[in-house]
This record gives C-alpha cells, sequence and structure tokens, in this order.
C-alpha cells in the first residue's frame, strides 16, 4: 500500500521535474525524496525518462501547446497537492 504522502509527491513528479512548482512545494517534495527510497527511485526513473525523450526529440513543441498544456494541468487540479 502507497503512503498518502508517497501519492501526493508521486503526482507532481512532472511538475517538480520541469521546475512548475513552487519553491515551497520544491523543498516539501525534496525532504520527502531524502525520506523515501522508493520516491526517489521513482523521480530518478521519470527524470532518466525525459532526458531520453529530449535527447530523441526533433523539435521543441511550440511555446502555445506548452502554455495550453500548463492550462490544463492545473485546471485539472494537479497543482501543489498537499504532502506530508
Amino acid at each position: 500500500m502507497v503512503k498518502r504522502s508517497c501519492e501526493e509527491a508521486l503526482a507532481q513528479v512532472y511538475l517538480y521535474l520541469d521546475g512548475e512548482v513552487t519553491w515551497y512545494r520544491r523543498s516539501l517534495v525534496r525532504r520527502h525524496l531524502k525520506k523515501c527510497p522508493p520516491c526517489d527511485d521513482k523521480f530518478a526513473f521519470e527524470d532518466r525518462f525525459k532526458a531520453v525523450i529530449r535527447a530523441r526529440a526533433q523539435e521543441d513543441p511550440p511555446p502555445e501547446i506548452m502554455d495550453r498544456l500548463r492550462t490544463y494541468i492545473r485546471a485539472v487540479g494537479m497543482e501543489d497537492p498537499p504532502i506530508g
């Protein structure tokens, strides 16, 4: 069974890796990752995965697409859930 704090941290994995969270939320996630090796492993995997995708991508998506994606993520409530 996954702890609530792990669920909350993992829900923010891409926002965290993309630098899309507040400095306070980032510090909470970092603290959780230091205490939780399984979550740290998952974040590291996602970070490596993103690096591979970036390396193989031909070009960056247009800024308009990224803005729409950020707006959608915030609209569905994935922005800054509490972390315990």
